[in-house]
């Protein structure tokens, strides 16, 4: 029988970034999955596509209003 935590290991007490373009593959599963890091002591990043910032406002208008993570953006007072 496998631990459930050793498959959590690496995301244990860092950062987890999440690409904002595969954000609505995690519809409904997004918030369990930054409920875990937490239960394990990381946080997540929502990023841009492929990792760059969200860095306007229609690009955080597609984000969830109730998303639960932190957002990555290198102009956030375009996005404020």
């Amino acid at each position: 029988m496998s631990d459930s935590n050793s498959t959590l290991g690496a995301c244990h007490d860092t950062i987890v970034v999440v690409p904002s373009d595969i954000v609505a593959l995690l519809n409904g599963w997004l918030n369990g999955f930054v409920e875990t890091m937490d239960q394990h002591g990381s946080h997540v990043v929502i990023a841009g596509p492929n990792g760059t910032g969200i860095d306007t406002k229609a690009g955080l208008d597609e984000l969830s209003d109730d998303i639960g993570a932190f957002v990555w953006t290198d102009r956030v007072e375009a996005i404020s």
